[in-house]
């Protein structure tokens, strides 16, 4: 038989093969119907498996097919696996073969749909949720953790990422974060985003919260808006209230309460019991003083305004570049929404004022302490203090006159009487008191003379100054003077240094005084005084000052209230707060204690 090379010569572009070339073209193959002689088969055929009733037996089969061993689930597989066995877990129908180390997964992966997914059972029970985490230990269990879980309840259109309550009734809410709303039960129409927000809420409803740990503690209340980190901490069962910002109302737990600003009102609540409601507060690090602050119906607008203790019903604008221990400061402008008062630190300017006509009928005055009023235009007109006018005199008498009495100022002299011919007579020589016509006391340079016991000197009005020398006069004092400031100064002055008084006890002892002043008080409101008053032998008369700002309050004497208590001996002074047992009297700012006493030296 001619080979291939030389059969295809016969068909080359021009050539008419003939009949005898096309015959040996096609007997050059094996046609299907044709059966091929072994020895023309290059195999070895003593290595084949014989078919018994069609099916290859056993023995003819590789030992690993065989050997496919069924288990309940992965994590009942032998602890170290036979690398020519497959082993299948019941479970999930997956395959896994023993690498040498792990099992490693040799089920054939297909194409799935994210309802696959669920349907597979990455849920628990019903729920129909998918998670992003698995249960447990084992990385491929089918089912999912809690924690990581996205889905939809249906039955009550809430939608979620993380762990809400599955178990929840309430409906419409969304939560957003690991320990979100995982405590929910009846509560609806709730959303909420970020870790640990909303973690105790099961009733409270229509609440918007949005940051890390944000109302952390709020359970049943309402309609809140609470964003930022930790804001609304401690809020347990407030509504109607609005916070924005990081750690704003951390321990307020009131309603109706504004906090706009980072830190606004953050330790408000802190310190005082009570719901406190209705503040509003706006301004970043305007938190209040960590010691604590509580009140309610409160405006404060500025930033690093710091307040302590209780605080209601008042009305502060400031603004502060840091924060500092202003609480005791007056501010910019402060008001009182009970009592109904406002205050400038400030100098004011008006601008736009109107003309003034003849319907402006009252007067704007005001007291030393810049407190303003009211007065009637017409009962203020007068003579001018600074005088009358040049050339516009008064012309004849002034006389002021009532139903018995009259004054009248004429020239060269000035009258007052009354119907029994009593009265008062000055001219430029004397002032005289005339009592039914009698001279009763005179007032000339020759001194002061009073005729009747019942006249005497006094001095009534709120500023009078009493009687006063031009100069100091003490040298010249008598048993029966009267003494001059200089000498009472002298004689009520308080020092640090020790001093005679120039008085004597009853036993004859003369008389000590000294000042002492503490600005760091022991914790344990104990002040030893025998290295500042080492002779004292008895105690005379005590003046005491204290000035206790974290309990905002600042008195004179040995109480408080009778909350707090001083008690002086000669070695010692204590400080007692019977309503805070174990408190640390270190807090208190600083303490004044002025000593009259007698000495054992003497």
């Amino acid at each position: 038989m001619k080979s291939k090379q030389e059969i295809k010569q016969y068909f080359e572009n021009g050539d008419i093969p003939n009949q005898e070339q096309f015959w040996e073209w096609q007997d050059s193959y094996w046609h299907k119907d044709d059966k091929i002689p072994t020895d023309k088969i290059d195999y070895d055929f003593s290595k084949k498996a014989d078919l018994v009733n069609g099916k290859v037996p056993a023995s003819q089969l590789p030992s690993y097919v065989d050997d496919v061993l069924e288990f309940a689930n992965l994590a009942a597989f032998p602890a170290t696996g036979e690398e020519s066995k497959i082993y299948i877990a019941l479970d999930t129908n997956q395959l896994y073969r023993w690498s040498g180390s792990v099992y490693a997964n040799i089920s054939q992966s297909k194409v799935e749909y994210l309802r696959d997914i669920v349907d597979r059972g990455n849920y628990v029970g019903p729920k129909r949720w998918l998670s992003f985490l698995y249960a447990g230990t084992d990385p491929n269990t089918s089912e999912g953790d809690r924690a990581g879980a996205i889905g939809v309840k249906s039955s009550t259109y809430s939608f979620f990422f993380g762990n809400m309550n599955p178990d929840h009734t309430g409906v419409y809410n969304t939560s957003y974060g690991y320990n979100s709303l995982p405590n929910l039960t009846t509560g609806q129409y709730n959303t909420v985003a970020g870790h640990f927000s909303g973690r105790d809420l099961t009733t409270g409803g229509a609440n918007t919260i949005m940051g890390a740990e944000s109302a952390i503690g709020l359970t049943t209340g309402n309609d809140n808006t609470l964003i930022g980190v930790s804001s609304g901490y401690g809020l347990k069962t407030g509504s109607g209230n609005t916070f924005l910002g990081k750690w704003t109302g951390c321990f307020i737990a009131g309603a109706n309460n504004t906090f706009l600003g980072y830190q606004a009102g953050q330790f408000w609540g802190k310190g005082g019991s009570g719901l406190w409601s209705s503040n509003i507060v706006i301004g970043g690090g305007t938190s209040g003083h960590t010691n604590g602050i509580w009140g309610e119906n409160n405006v404060i607008i500025g930033s690093n305004i710091e307040l302590i203790g209780n605080n209601s019903n008042r009305f502060i604008i400031n603004n502060f570049l840091s924060k500092a221990n202003r609480w005791y400061e007056t501010h910019f402008i402060e008001g009182n929404f009970a009592d109904k008062w406002l205050r400038f630190d400030t100098s004011l300017q008006v601008l736009r004022l109107p003309q003034a006509d003849s319907t402006f009928t009252r007067n704007l005055v005001s007291k030393p302490d810049g407190t303003f009023g009211w007065e009637d235009k017409a009962n203020s007109e007068c003579i001018p203090l600074t005088g009358t006018e040049a050339n516009k005199p008064v012309t004849g008498d002034i006389l002021i006159k009532n139903s018995t009495n009259y004054t009248m100022l004429s020239s060269g002299y000035t009258f007052c009487a009354d119907a029994s011919d009593s009265g008062v007579l000055m001219d430029t020589t004397s002032l005289q008191f005339t009592d039914a016509g009698s001279m009763a006391a005179n007032v000339s340079k020759e001194g002061i003379t009073t005729q009747k016991s019942d006249y005497l000197i006094t001095c009534n009005g709120s500023e009078a100054r009493g009687l006063s020398g031009a100069s100091d006069y003490t040298p010249n004092l008598q048993k029966l003077d009267y003494v001059q400031k200089l000498y009472v100064d002298k004689k009520l002055s308080r020092s640090t240094n020790e001093e005679v008084t120039g008085g004597t006890w009853i036993d004859g002892k003369p008389i000590y005084k000294k000042t002492v002043f503490f600005d760091s008080i022991p914790s344990n409101g104990e002040i030893d005084l025998r290295t500042l008053f080492p002779d004292m032998k008895a105690i005379i008369s005590n003046q005491m000052y204290t000035e206790w700002y974290a309990m905002d309050i600042a008195f004179a004497g040995n109480q408080w209230r009778s909350q707090a208590f001083i008690t002086l001996q000669p070695d010692m002074v204590k400080i007692e707060d019977i309503k805070n047992p174990g408190y640390d009297y270190s807090l208190i700012d600083s303490f004044t204690l002025s000593l009259e006493y007698t000495k054992t030296t003497d």
